[in-house]
Order: C-alpha cells, then structure tokens, then sequence
C-alpha cells in the first residue's frame, strides 16, 4: 500500500521562496533591536537585584548590630591622701583600675581578699568576661568566711548562685562528712 502524499507532506517538499532582500534586512535590524533591549533590561534586572539584596544586608547588619558598649559605671574611690601627698598635686591619679589589675591586687594582698576579689568579678561582668568573673566570684567565697554566705541585696545573679552552691556544698559535707 502506498501512501498517498497530503498537503502537510507537499508543503514540506515544496522549495522556500526566494524572499524579499529589503524586507529580510527590515526584519533583522527589528529583531537585532528586541534582542538587544531584553539583554540590556536582563542585566539591568541582574544589576538592581544584586544592589537590592547588597543594600538588605547593610540595613540587617544595621538593625541587628550592638549598641555602643556600656560606659564604666563604677568608678574607684581615689585611696586617701596622706599629709604629704596632699601637699604636692598628683600627676597620674589613678580613678579606674582595669578588672585585671583588680584580681592582681587582690592576690597579692594579705586582707580583705575577697572583697577585692569581688569587685574585680563585678569589673569582669561589666566588661562581658564571664568566665573571668565566676573565677573572680569563686574566689571570693573561698575567700570568705563561711557566715558570710548569706545572699544580700548587693550581689548579682551570679554571686548569688556561686554563694547557694557553696552553701549547698558545706551542708552536704556535714550530712556526709
């Protein structure tokens, strides 16, 4: 059986015109334009996204950054003048003293212990140094005398859970001990 050829087949067979040169250069410098303008606008599209999402990231880290750390609150007292310093000015009087020199000072000293140690913890969690003030706190309660455990309105949070878990710790070694 042979199939008898339709008109989608005669088309197909069928040689191409030879066309209109002037109208093919019309439609190639129409064309040329629209394809030019769509990558033009593509990139454009490209450019102000990239801006767009550049900009997000400025105004999150914007919104979302710290504050300016907080000014030293707690300044030290100056030390008492003795008559002959007080005769002659001073020309480095010392009115802060870092959290570091704080702890030095007192390990080196011979008392009062562990008030200087509690102040150079309360100067560590000023400055955000956590670790360093629990070090600070510890000391001091070891320091301290085992009456002056009692939480007072003057501690912090975490004195006063490093002065509970001290007490906590005595009573269990007299239960056990």
């Amino acid at each position: 059986m042979t199939e008898q050829p339709d008109d989608f087949d005669r088309f197909l067979e069928a040689p191409l015109p030879a066309g209109n040169p002037e109208l093919r250069s019309k439609l190639l410098v129409q064309t040329t334009g629209v394809v030019r303008r769509r990558r033009y606008v593509r990139r454009a599209g490209l450019v102000a996204t990239l801006a767009a999402c550049y900009l997000a990231g400025m105004l999150t880290m914007r919104w979302t950054a710290p504050g300016p750390p907080p000014p030293e609150v707690a300044k030290l007292e100056p030390k008492q003048l003795t008559p002959k310093a007080a005769e002659r000015p001073s020309t480095h009087a010392r009115t802060e003293e870092t959290a570091v020199a704080m702890e030095y000072r007192a390990l080196d000293s011979s008392t009062g212990r562990a008030a200087l140690y509690r102040q150079a913890g309360d100067r560590y969690e000023q400055n955000g140094d956590m670790a360093s003030a629990v070090r600070c706190y510890r000391n001091a309660v070891k320091e301290d005398s085992a009456s002056n455990l009692t939480i007072s309105a003057d501690d912090d949070w975490l004195l006063m859970a490093l002065k509970e878990a001290k007490r906590k710790e005595m009573q269990h070694e007299q239960h056990n001990g």
